[in-house]
């Protein structure tokens, strides 16, 4: 069945309620949908250094700068991305406002267990504080299964649920000493240098 054959069906079976607009073609939205690449050096051309060893410094520790903040920045964002998956895990331990505990969904611990798992893959600001944090969480959450913390799969279901909460809590903690608030970049003008050392 072709995409024009679906969508008029779809419109049809939809009848009154139905809005063209809400239904694309895939000529319209592969219109909307586009791939840039580009690539980066991030080196400083030799040659520069023949014009002028002052520029060529200048523009070494430039590059330096910005490669320093990139770095922290991305520290800055997975350490960021840590903790909100500890904080959902930590708020769907707690119990609700009835008293009753949580559903917890298998596919959110395995979601969070993957990325324990590849944390290394994306450390790649070596941040070696993030990944103690990140070896205390994959041996908190080793062997649990979604079914263990909800109520009714275990004895101690409630117990076990607050004693996870309470670990996963400290870990947390541990991470949000971790995490500094710094102020957007401020807007340079470099260009506008005088350059002529």
């Amino acid at each position: 069945m072709s995409d024009i054959q679906s969508r008029t069906e779809m419109l049809e079976r939809l009848g009154d309620l139905a809005d063209p607009e809400e239904f694309p073609t895939a000529t319209d939205l592969r219109k909307q949908f586009w791939m840039k690449r580009r690539y980066i050096s991030f080196g400083v051309p030799q040659r520069l250094a023949s014009v002028s060893q002052a520029i060529y410094k200048k523009e070494q520790e430039r590059v330096r700068q910005e490669v320093t903040d990139t770095l922290d920045e991305w520290k800055a964002a997975l350490r960021e991305q840590t903790l909100g998956f500890m904080n959902n895990l930590i708020d769907k331990l707690e119990p609700g406002a009835d008293g009753k505990a949580k559903i917890i969904r298998q596919s959110s611990v395995e979601h969070f267990a993957e990325f324990l798992r590849i944390f290394e893959m994306k450390n790649l600001a070596d941040d070696k504080e993030l990944a103690a944090v990140v070896r205390d969480a994959r041996a908190l959450l080793n062997g649990v299964d979604a079914k263990e913390l909800a109520n009714g799969r275990r004895k101690d279901a409630a117990a076990f649920r607050s004693a996870l909460k309470a670990d996963f809590e400290k870990v947390a903690q541990n991470l949000n000493g971790l995490i500094v608030a710094k102020p957007a970049r401020a807007i340079t003008f470099d260009e506008e240098e005088d350059l002529t050392d």
